[in-house]
């Protein structure tokens, strides 16, 4: 177990140097340098993740690329059982579709969200380093279709913090400024990341602690854009027309989950509410709701949002106010939240931020 954290820490390193240099080098260098025809090999008999159409594997490409495969399932083929990829496998990708620049459009978006090819068209839009990069969508022998994408040793919060439960006890020994300083940077990257997806007309929808990833080195990146939907880059959400209705239900917006209108707001809300779980260390509503029902009729119910029902005693004003902004008064957006309290420290948003020491401690205990 050491010895594979070990080479996966050698591997972000590298990636990292990689990365920093030029965010498009690594695209270039799989698919400029691949033959038309490639190979894929599982690392695991079991998958690490599961999205929205497919299950997520990690996988080597042209027998020395680590990689993370993503698998398409069409909802008109049903799921079909994942079959192990071998050395022999033949995977083709399709040149023409990999140099064409993808199109913003408003008019594909659908109740499910992006699917297969259309997610590696919105990957191929986002440039940023806080956003997980996708090096190519493959078709198989047997018409499988995988998504490519990197893979530099990453978990994502949800592993990091085990929030299924409860961790009163860990909350008690964190320190004011150590939860602070995580809410902080986990909040900045994630909106970095927003602000590259709303500028191309885009709401991720599911913004979760599963779906923001975090590199050994600290790094963070959002992925996962299977419910990704898009609309207007001016999107109003008191007069155009309403985006489909989705997401993980207890990071949803009111209006999300009650399917009414909702914007790119609806994905700050969703950032205010894994705010909670990082300063917390448990799921909002922990406890509160047996089905997701229950959830769905104390919204429509109480018209209580997620800062007014939780007791979020002992957390750091500066967090709760940005909470409070994004979730209570859903005022989340690109400008208001850089104007917020939690980043006053912060002069220019250009810069990655400082990683806390609590959170490299917390990556140290976990690859341990």
């Amino acid at each position: 177990m050491a010895a594979a954290h070990i080479v996966l820490l050698a591997f972000a390193v590298l990636q990292q140097i990689v990365n920093t240099a030029d965010p498009k080098s690594s695209s270039q260098f799989w698919w400029e340098r691949a033959d038309r025809t490639v190979s894929l090999r599982s690392i695991d008999k079991e998958p690490i993740g599961a999205g929205k159409f497919g299950l997520v594997y990690r996988a080597i490409l042209n027998h020395s690329h680590p990689v993370v495969v993503k698998e398409i399932i069409k909802p008109e083929r049903g799921r079909k059982k994942k079959k192990h990829y071998s050395e022999g496998d033949e995977w083709h990708y399709d040149k023409k579709a990999h140099d064409e620049p993808s199109e913003d459009s408003s008019d594909d978006s659908s109740s499910e969200g992006v699917s297969g090819f259309d997610e590696f068209n919105v990957l191929k839009q986002l440039d940023s380093r806080y956003i997980v990069q996708a090096f190519g969508y493959l078709k198989g022998e047997g018409n499988e279709e995988v998504l490519v994408m990197e893979n530099g040793g990453c978990i994502n919060l949800e592993q990091l913090y085990d929030c299924e439960y409860s961790n009163d006890l860990r909350v008690i020994l964190n320190s004011h400024q150590d939860r602070l300083a995580r809410a902080r940077y986990v909040a900045f990257s994630v909106c970095q990341a927003l602000f590259v997806i709303h500028s191309h007309g885009i709401i991720h929808r599911d913004i979760s602690p599963k779906n923001i990833l975090i590199t050994p080195m600290g790094r963070i990146k959002v992925c996962d854009f299977g419910l990704a939907v898009r609309v207007s880059k001016h999107h109003n959400p008191d007069s155009d027309d309403a985006p489909p209705s989705g997401g993980t239900p207890i990071y949803m917006s009111r209006r999300n989950i009650l399917g009414k209108n909702f914007g790119f707001e609806a994905d700050y809300y969703s950032l205010g509410a894994v705010l909670v779980m990082v300063d917390q260390l448990r799921e909002p509503f922990f406890g509160m709701f047996e089905v997701q029902e229950d959830l769905v009729n104390w919204h429509r119910r109480d018209g209580q949002l997620l800062s007014e029902c939780l007791d979020l005693a002992g957390m750091p004003m500066e967090t709760l106010d940005f909470i409070h902004m994004v979730c209570h008064e859903e005022r989340g957006s690109d400008l208001t939240v850089k104007k917020a309290d939690l980043f006053k420290n912060v002069h220019d948003w250009s810069l990655p931020m400082r990683i806390p020491d609590n959170i490299k401690e917390d990556l140290r205990c976990w690859l341990s």
